[in-house]
C-alpha cells in the first residue's frame, strides 16, 4: 500500500490515467503487428531472395522499435507542459533524438524497397543517415514533432510517387498508401500534448485499422 501511495504521489498533477492506458493499448498493438509484418515476410525473403522485401521488413522492424520509443516519449510529456521543474521538460528533447532518427530511416528502407535496382545498397545508406541525422537535429531543437512531421511529409509523397511508377502499380500503391496513411495518423495523435482526445483517439484507431489492413495485405502477399 505504501509504494501504491508514493508512486500516486510521485504521478505529476496533470496525469491522465485514461489517456495513458490508451496509448499503451495503441503502443502495444502496433509494435505486435509491426512483429508480425517483420515475421510474415521473412520466410518470402528467404525463398525469393527479392530484395526489395529485406527492405520492407527492415522498415517494419524500425517501426516497431519506433513506438516503443515513441510510447516512452509520449509519458515524457505529461504533466510537463513545458514547466522546467519537470522532468520530461528535460527527456522529451533527447528522446526525440532516437524516435524521430528511427522513423525517418524506417521511411527511407520503405522508399528503397520500391527503387532497390536504382540506387546501389552503400550509396542509399550513406543518403537515408545524413537525412535522418538533419531530421533528429531539427527535432532535437525545435521540441516540436509538427517539424518532423512536415519533414517526413516530403518523404511519404516520394514513397507513394515511386510505388505507383511500380511495374504491380495497383497492388504496390494500395499497400504502400496504408503504410504512409497509417504513419502519419500516428504522428499525428503524436501532436501537441492537449489536441481535443476525440481527434487524437480517432487518429489512432484510423492508424491501427490501418496497419492491420497492411497485415492482411501482406498476408495475401505472401500466400
Amino acid at each position: 500500500m505504501r509504494l501504491i501511495f508514493a508512486f500516486c504521489m510521485a504521478l505529476p498533477p496533470f496525469f491522465d490515467p485514461t489517456q495513458w492506458g490508451i496509448e499503451l493499448v495503441y503502443t502495444m498493438v502496433v509494435v505486435v503487428l509491426c512483429f508480425f509484418i517483420y515475421l510474415r515476410t521473412r520466410e518470402m525473403a528467404e525463398l525469393t531472395r527479392y530484395k526489395g522485401i529485406g527492405y520492407f521488413r527492415t522498415a517494419f522492424l524500425l517501426f516497431g522499435l519506433t513506438f516503443v520509443l515513441r510510447f516512452v516519449l509520449h509519458l515524457s510529456r505529461i504533466g510537463s507542459f513545458g514547466m522546467p521543474p519537470h522532468p520530461g521538460f528535460f527527456l522529451f528533447p533527447l528522446l526525440m533524438v532516437p524516435v524521430s532518427y528511427l522513423s525517418t530511416l524506417a521511411l527511407f528502407y520503405l522508399l528503397y524497397s520500391t527503387m532497390w535496382k536504382r540506387l546501389p545498397y552503400s550509396r542509399f545508406v550513406w543518403v537515408a543517415n545524413v537525412a535522418a541525422f538533419l531530421v533528429m537535429v531539427f527535432a532535437f531543437f525545435t521540441r516540436s514533432p509538427e517539424i518532423v512531421t512536415f519533414l517526413q511529409l516530403v518523404l511519404m509523397v516520394v514513397i507513394l510517387v515511386m510505388a505507383a511508377r511500380a511495374k504491380k502499380k495497383r497492388h504496390s500503391t494500395v499497400l504502400y498508401t496504408l503504410v504512409v496513411a497509417a504513419w502519419l495518423l500516428s504522428l499525428l495523435a503524436l501532436g501537441r500534448y492537449r489536441m481535443i482526445f476525440e481527434f487524437k483517439l480517432l487518429a489512432q484507431l484510423v492508424s491501427v485499422v490501418a496497419f492491420i489492413a497492411v497485415y492482411f495485405k501482406v498476408r495475401k502477399w505472401t500466400k
